[in-house]
């Protein structure tokens, strides 16, 4: 897969995540340490159903040691983050479900009011200020309906884009990028807050002259100054 990275404000993004080896400081029942991520999270969800949240065989440290064996692993990230809120760990369970949204933020979103998320609403100021980021209601200050275009002028940057960011972190729009022999054409993207900026992800396809096969490029950019873009340019960001 071909990756392509532009620079926009703010700083490179780090684009993906390795499958990381458990470190020994996570307590979790030996019973577990060879199975797959998936099989540790169905473990987990079962102990979760059966009302254990912590311990050795809790569905906190299950889930836990699923999202450190495959880090983009989401769900496992989103489920800690109900075992942790369920034992009314505030803080824990913020950080994992923030670490979900920058995986998949369309699908935490969709179930973020799962009830067993309830304590970590109510009681984290700043998940709620994110959510609604996500969902539109902050105003000015969210990504919700601001318009991304470019103009490329450069023979280097062929990127030609016109997209909408719509709720949850899903986009809407079209795009292209040429290449010598061909043109990649805008599939589906997502965006997701990092800090005071939006990193928005593009994946793209291309059909090239000479070869079989269908390539695949990826584009990734940040935005800032959202509540400019509103005031001055009509909700519109216009990239060079």
């Amino acid at each position: 897969m071909k990756q392509i990275t532009m620079i926009i404000i703010a700083a490179l993004l780090v684009t993906g995540c390795k499958k990381s080896i458990v470190p020994e400081n996570i307590n979790y029942s030996k019973t577990y340490e060879t199975m797959s991520p998936q099989d540790i999270n169905q473990a987990g969800l079962k102990a979760h159903a059966r009302g254990n949240y912590s311990g050795l065989d809790g569905s906190a440290a299950l889930f836990r040691l699923a999202r450190v064996k495959d880090t983009n692993f989401y769900a496992a990230w989103f489920n800690e983050a109900c075992a942790l809120s369920r034992i009314s760990n505030a803080s824990g369970a913020a950080a994992s479900l923030q670490s979900a949204m920058l995986i998949h933020p369309a699908w935490v979103l969709a179930n973020v009011n799962d009830a067993d998320l309830s304590y970590v609403r109510n009681a984290d100021t700043n998940i709620r200020a994110l959510i609604s980021l996500y969902d539109g209601s902050a105003g000015d200050t969210s990504p919700v309906g601001i318009t991304v275009m470019t103009h490329p002028v450069d023979p280097q940057n062929t990127l030609d884009v016109s997209l909408v960011l719509e709720k949850n972190g899903a986009l809407r729009g079209t795009g292209t990028m040429s290449g010598a022999t061909g043109m990649y054409t805008f599939k589906k993207g997502h965006w997701v807050i990092r800090g005071k900026s939006v990193a928005v992800h593009l994946s793209l396809e291309g059909e090239f002259m000479g070869r079989i096969k269908t390539e695949q490029a990826n584009v990734n950019f940040e935005l800032s100054a959202i509540p400019q873009a509103r005031r001055n340019n009509g909700g519109k960001i216009h990239l060079p």
